[in-house]
């Protein structure tokens, strides 16, 4: 899996992963972001462990974007053509559903008289098209997911701009890269790349390791510093959540399961779709019910229709942006 030939470093099961950190999230925001749907705060405590999805997410892309352009060998002479690929894989699902968020919210306004449609300004949108609303104060996203693709964005940047400082057989430019990761977190705020860097890192370093590109004991030495950056950081559980991906990745790459295949092949679409579909659906209906088997009722309801809906998203929107990344060269 991890010969510099390239065409073997496909990991099935990092699709499988994609899928549980896309449902993790759903099942989150179902059961603890939606307004007066579940009031037992054990249940909301225990569900809440979903939220770990974006962390998994975050490790899968420290993973896979190394990977990615050490497979075509990335130089600075292919950064438009890395940005291009990534944008046209990402932009237009993105796009579509910030202004899905804003047909939303009129129909909400139509139907319930929720005044936040009026309150969205051109400026507003603007500022979703290009990531820039963490930059603005009392700017906020459409969207409670929105935040994390501000965060994927910028780690795209930063990779087009110091993966060759990584790769580079010269310490002077590895210890610039070793540097800018270990010292960014302390320097900024949650709702940029930064403040995750040694997270991401994780999977940067494992990639750069299995590739021969680093020592072992170079390796090792940033591995754990960035766990130690982490676990003064974040939680105990969004580490335990990191290892435990990578372990998988490692140890068990080729996990195969349709149903979790199926999942991975949605989970951008799914990620991105859920609160104007599912989340919606149960916000919509939860505060006729009160029976606790109604509640399951409805819970598992959002979830078929999320899922349903972000696959026909994905066949008329993801797939054929899928298919313009593949056809740039």
């Amino acid at each position: 899996m991890w010969q510099n030939n390239n065409k073997s470093d496909y990991i099935s099961t990092i699709n499988i992963l994609r899928g549980i950190a896309a449902l993790s999230v759903v099942i989150f925001h179902f059961v603890c972001r939606t307004t007066g749907f579940i009031q037992n705060e054990l249940v909301k405590g225990i569900f809440g462990f979903g939220a770990l999805g974006v962390e998994m997410f975050f490790i899968i892309s420290g993973v896979v974007i190394p990977l990615s352009m050490l497979r075509y060998k990335y130089t600075y002479n292919k950064i438009v053509f890395f940005l291009k690929k990534r944008l046209c894989r990402i932009e237009p699902p993105y796009l579509i559903t910030v202004f899905l968020c804003v047909a939303f919210f009129y129909l909400r306004y139509i139907i319930l008289g929720d005044i936040r449609f009026y309150s969205i300004t051109i400026n507003d949108i603007l500022m979703h098209l290009v990531y820039l609303v963490p930059f603005f104060e009392n700017s906020e996203w459409f969207s409670p997911i929105f935040w994390t693709l501000a965060i994927e964005f910028q780690f795209y940047l930063f990779m087009a701009l110091f993966l060759p400082f990584l790769t580079n057989k010269n310490l002077i430019f590895r210890a610039i890269f070793h540097i800018l990761i270990l010292v960014s977190p302390f320097f900024t705020e949650r709702g940029f790349f930064p403040y995750w860097s040694t997270f991401f890192a994780l999977g940067i370093y494992y990639v750069v390791w299995k590739k021969n590109l680093i020592t072992k004991a170079e390796f090792l030495v940033m591995f754990i510093l960035c766990l130690s950056i982490n676990l003064y950081i974040h939680s105990i559980p969004a580490i335990i959540v990191a290892l435990g991906t990578l372990f998988l990745i490692e140890f068990k790459p080729n996990i195969n399961s349709a149903k979790g295949n199926f999942l991975g092949k949605i989970s951008y679409s799914l990620y991105l779709t859920h609160g104007l579909t599912g989340q919606a659906f149960i916000n919509l209906l939860s505060k006729k019910i009160t029976f606790v088997y109604e509640k399951i009722t409805l819970f598992i309801l959002g979830v078929i229709i999320a899922i349903f809906l972000s696959y026909v998203f994905y066949r008329l929107i993801e797939k054929p942006s899928q298919s313009l990344a593949r056809k740039i060269k």
